[in-house]
């Protein structure tokens, strides 16, 4: 799947988000190596510091897994452009 498929993804699951919505995961299915520690230390990154998104490193392609603020919903998703 090319860049731009998956942005139409992304895209989708953004749009498809209650409006209550803070943040968004995001993660890729073929991640292997990815544990399940890591989902806990994005969200408490996401919530303890100013940034607008998060991403896990070493699990898998850039900027997957990510923790994306639904401020970024008009954007699509931030690194994907």
């Amino acid at each position: 799947m090319g860049k731009a498929e998956m942005l139409s993804s992304v895209r989708c699951g953004l749009a498809a988000m209650p409006p209550d919505c803070e943040a968004v995961l995001s993660v890729l299915g073929d991640q292997p190596t990815l544990t399940g520690e890591l989902v806990p230390r994005l969200v408490l990154t996401f919530q303890t510091s100013a940034a607008a998104w998060c991403a896990g490193r070493g699990c898998g392609p850039a900027w997957s897994p990510a923790l994306v603020a639904m401020s970024y919903r008009d954007e699509g998703a931030p690194g994907l452009r």
